[in-house]
């Protein structure tokens, strides 16, 4: 038992272990390439850029078609991300410069070369330190870190009941077969001390009526002999 429980302990060490050097892993991959790749280059993040200014600015969700028309495509979706988004970043002044560059403003920006269909014009702007709407955005992309390291502690935590679960249950299982079988031993060696003790019971009651019986035939014959002997 002591045996096992080392082991357990080992185990949930190494878990542990495992999950603590995950988790490093992701952060650091995640935090760089969230400071590394442009603004805008990720799938729909001026989507969601929009709804979530559209929540900060007005303190609610958007309440009809033109709200949600001007709060972007993704304004019909479960909020959970957008509020927090707008929640952290609500202290942002975005009204004065640093601001986006948009492409469509001006038609000399339209001439710079792009990579791709980009919606703004990158500049100087966005090194560090941010300031005003590249802060926000980086704050939000780091709410995203946030979000997807706790999918990743669930995925995680899943997959080890999953896959470690039947081989714990297993343990268990022959430790529950061999308790049981201890048991059994004791009860049948329980049983073998009764039944001695109950022989010896016997015996003994066997051995007092032989006794008993030697002294009656004793007697018998005493008494024949009395009836038998002469008068003088």
């Amino acid at each position: 038992m002591l045996k096992y429980v080392k082991r357990s302990s080992l185990e949930r060490a190494n878990v542990n272990l495992r999950l603590v050097l995950i988790l490093i892993l992701y952060l650091i991959l995640a935090t760089t390439y969230s400071i590394v790749v442009p603004i805008g280059r990720g799938a729909d993040e001026w989507a969601h850029y929009w709804y979530g200014q559209f929540i900060a600015q007005h303190g609610r969700l958007p309440a009809n078609p033109v709200e949600r028309e001007l709060a972007g495509y993704k304004s019909d979706w479960p909020p959970l991300y957008h509020l927090f988004a707008a929640g952290v970043t609500s202290w942002v002044e975005t009204d004065g410069p640093p601001t986006f560059k948009y492409r469509a403003d001006n038609i000399r920006r339209q001439l710079v070369p792009a990579l791709g269909p980009e919606a703004i014009l990158h500049t100087e702007d966005e090194l560090f330190p941010w300031q005003q709407e590249i802060l926000v955005w980086h704050l939000g992309r780091f709410l995203s870190i946030v979000f997807t390291t706790g999918t990743l502690l669930v995925t995680y935590f899943i997959a080890m009941e999953i896959f470690t679960g039947s081989r714990g249950a297993g343990s268990r299982g022959a430790g529950s077969r061999l308790q049981v079988a201890d048991d059994r031993s004791q009860v049948a060696g329980r049983r073998v001390a009764g039944d001695e003790v109950a022989g010896d019971e016997v015996a003994g009651d066997k051995a007092i009526r032989n006794t008993q019986h030697a002294a009656r035939i004793t007697q018998h014959a005493a008494r024949d002999t009395h009836h038998a002997t002469p008068l003088a």
